[in-house]
């Protein structure tokens, strides 16, 4: 079970970044693939209608998806470090500032740097002639860039990035 977790967690999250770093050239070029994800949102929206929530909530989950990438392959690094040791890494909570938890500094560079290549990624697209690939990753940096402004906010974001009160 914790290889299945592992493994899914990392080939997601590894995929997805590699498929926003390098342009789909047009060896790959077919209107196909954009479509299956179609199904795969359908019904991740249905189930969040079925369990309450509207259905265009399925755009915010993505949004935090986008967001938790550093953090879940943070988690797998330790996890595979954890492994290696052979002995249990101690699990620290993030201490919470008011009202929130602050995030750590590596998690938002992390964060700020996959938007940046996202966003100059899909320049490079576009002046490549990868239309498609320029679009999969221009929709990407805008919905990570809300990411940043609905869960974390900006303020927050440059207050953890700068004021150092957090251990890392």
């Amino acid at each position: 079970m914790r290889i299945h977790y592992l493994v899914s967690i990392t080939t997601v999250n590894i995929g997805l970044a590699v498929m926003l770093a390098f342009p789909l050239t047009d060896s790959i070029k077919s209107f196909w693939l954009p479509l299956t994800a179609i199904p795969y949102f359908f019904l991740y929206g249905r189930d969040l209608r079925l369990m309450g929530y509207k259905s265009l909530d399925v755009f915010r989950v993505y949004a935090l998806n986008l967001l938790l990438i550093p953090v879940n392959l943070g988690g797998v690094f330790k996890s595979i470090e954890q492994a290696m040791r052979k002995r249990k890494i101690p699990f620290s909570r993030t201490p919470k500032v008011g009202n929130r938890t602050p995030v750590l500094t590596g998690y938002i560079v992390a964060t700020l740097a996959f938007l940046a290549q996202w966003v100059y990624g899909s320049i490079l697209d576009f002046n490549k002639g990868y239309v498609g690939h320029g679009l999969f990753s221009a929709a990407n940096a805008l919905i990570l860039a809300y990411a940043i402004i609905a869960f974390i906010g900006l303020r927050y974001a440059v207050t953890d990035l700068v004021v150092r009160k957090h251990p890392n």
